[in-house]
């Protein structure tokens, strides 16, 4: 989990969504893995809470908002 919050932490702002969106060859996404395996605290980041308000919200409503 050190390394887990230590990666997303020196994530560029810019590569989060890429990073937790991509799917593997199973088309699960990083974000998917990590909720489905109790590993909710590599989402507690700021970064990685825009992009969920974004995927919760929608893109178009967040970019109007913001």
């Amino acid at each position: 989990m050190t390394l887990g919050k230590f990666i997303v932490d020196n994530i560029e702002d810019d590569k989060i969504e890429k990073v937790f969106t991509d799917s593997d060859f199973m088309d699960r996404t990083v974000l998917k893995i990590a909720t489905m395996n109790g590993f909710s605290e590599l989402c507690i980041s700021d970064k990685v809470g825009v992009l969920l308000e974004e995927i919760w919200q929608g893109k178009k409503t967040y970019e109007c908002d913001g």
